[in-house]
């Protein structure tokens, strides 16, 4: 079974340089590069293949390197930025050997393969998939739409053709924030853990809010918040004001 364990630490890049290195046989190879959202890296087995529309690159043992950062993932996209929803053109998916239909009324596409990464993009129902890459255990694929390349869960996609000869694919991916969303504007924050503290600024609502800290009973969490002036501050504000979202178990360190 082709394993990414270790694969991170096993590549060595020497000042910057992209570099092929040999994997666990000679039937395999592991492409890897720098990205601008950190380094790529494919596994090919002997046959493997990938064609990365619209430039038509072939990616596989023999390519150059460097071309692996063509299919370079999406960046994160700031705290409470709409996310977009690209499409592809009509027939390009389908012209690929294999492809991936979205099964679900909308999916996320995410900047790592598991459902505590960042989302990058969404995707309506019946969007054809480009599918570019594969995790280790065929869970997730690595997929592209328009201009935008995330990965996607194997259970809200159905697969057409076919897809044995893409590569496993790794990213370097962003762990989704530990946020409070609150949902009314008008609350304030603080400078200190309490209501008789100096209030630093009244904040926007219908938004998340990143949360940095908390106090040992977690009744105040200490965030970045947008203030109804635009401006972005830094405080603490009542538990109670909003919803606690960490879908990725964050450890919230205890600041007080």
């Amino acid at each position: 079974m082709r394993r990414l364990i270790g694969l991170c630490v096993a590549i060595v890049m020497t000042l910057s340089v992209v570099i092929v290195a040999n994997a666990q046989s000679s039937s395999e190879c592991i492409l890897v590069a720098p990205t601008n959202q950190g380094e790529i890296a494919a596994i090919f087995l002997e046959g493997d293949s990938v064609n990365v529309p619209p430039q038509n690159i072939i990616l596989n043992c023999d390519a150059d390197p460097g071309e692996l950062a063509a299919i370079e993932r999406a960046a994160s996209p700031d705290l409470n930025t709409l996310l977009p929803i690209p499409n592809n053109p009509d027939g390009l998916a389908e012209s690929q050997s294999g492809y991936g239909i979205v099964n679900t009324s909308f999916a996320n596409l995410r900047s790592g393969p598991g459902p505590a990464y960042t989302r990058v993009a969404v995707v309506r129902g019946s969007t054809p998939l480009v599918i570019l890459g594969q995790n280790d255990i065929q869970t997730w694929w690595y997929v592209q739409v328009g201009n935008v390349r995330g990965w996607i869960w194997n259970e809200i996609i159905v697969l057409r053709g076919d897809v044995s000869d893409v590569p496993v694919i790794a990213t370097e991916p962003d762990i989704t924030p530990p946020t409070l969303y609150v949902g009314f504007t008008g609350n304030p924050i603080y400078d200190a853990l309490s209501t008789t503290g100096e209030v630093v600024c009244t904040t926007q609502g219908g938004l998340e809010y990143e949360i940095l800290g908390r106090n040992l009973s977690a009744t105040y969490y200490y965030v970045e918040a947008p203030c109804i002036d635009g401006e972005m501050a830094t405080g603490w504000i009542q538990a109670i004001a909003g919803i606690v979202r960490n879908p990725a178990g964050v450890i919230i360190p205890v600041m007080n």
